[in-house]
């Protein structure tokens, strides 16, 4: 009974190992099969010289085409074999990571959909301002827990060759970050953006960043709007946020966020 239920364990916890980490056995696999198919090859190759060379010395002359296939059929067999279970291992990968981008995508809609969801109830059930004051205390959390940094603006200097506005601090939501620039830096992003957006039909995260001067997200050139979800323009809202201390931020909005693509 014990080895029974011993074995049962060994035989989940193979499942489970296997699951989780079948891109990465069939990425080792072709690997490997990759290089034996090549190593067998070579080999099936030189013995099939060999045997078309005793064909020729035992006939004395060059053996025909049907005479080399079917002599030298079998020393290709191991070489079909590896390279089947090579492309096997390659077809397997895609299909796995067909399967986890579309449970990314299928997470990331549920997820963007139930906040959505949230957003309209609670506008609904105590207002505009209550949803507004809601938004400020979580912006209020991040800015007290994190400190404001510049960055270099120099690359977007083509933008605004003679800007001296005030330097004010904004929020980035999607990469969970501060930054500092000049409000009409902002509104020239957004302008640009939207300018590529109604060209295209379609822009990304990473996009915005670029016109803002602020370093890349890892997943923001897979956030992006699209005309194909009902809008022509993406609007923003650069709102100020005041804390408890008397300093201020603006916190960077839009009703229309973007959507994860692949």
């Amino acid at each position: 009974m014990k080895n029974k239920q011993l074995l049962e364990n060994i035989l989940d916890n193979s499942k489970i190992f296997l699951k989780n980490n079948s891109s990465t056995l069939l990425t080792i696999g072709a690997s490997v099969g990759m290089v034996l198919t090549v190593v067998s090859t070579t080999k099936a190759t030189i013995k099939a010289v060999e045997i078309y060379n005793e064909i020729e010395v035992e006939k004395k002359r060059k053996p025909t085409r049907k005479e080399v296939v079917l002599n030298t059929f079998s020393v290709y067999i191991t070489p079909f074999v590896l390279c089947s279970a090579t492309l096997a291992c390659v077809h397997g990968m895609k299909y796995f990571d067909r399967k986890k981008q579309a449970s990314l995508i299928s997470a990331y809609q549920f997820i963007n959909g139930t906040f959505n969801e949230y957003k309209s109830k609670v506008k609904q059930t105590y207002g505009e301002d209550a949803h507004k004051k809601l938004l400020d205390q979580i912006y209020i959390e991040h800015a007290d827990k994190q400190l404001v940094y510049a960055q270099n603006l120099a690359g977007n200097d083509v933008l605004l060759p003679d800007d001296d506005g005030e330097i004010k601090t904004f929020y980035d939501h999607f990469g969970d970050r501060f930054f500092q620039c000049t409000m009409e830096q902002v509104l020239q992003a957004e302008y640009h953006l939207n300018r590529n957006f109604s060209l295209r039909g379609e822009a990304s995260v990473n996009e915005f960043n670029s016109f803002l001067g602020i370093a890349p997200t890892d997943d923001g050139d897979m956030l992006n709007w699209s005309m194909d979800d009902g809008f022509t323009w993406i609007d923003f809202d650069n709102r100020k946020v005041t804390m408890d201390d008397g300093s201020c931020f603006y916190a960077i909005e839009m009703p229309f966020e973007p959507n994860l693509m692949f």
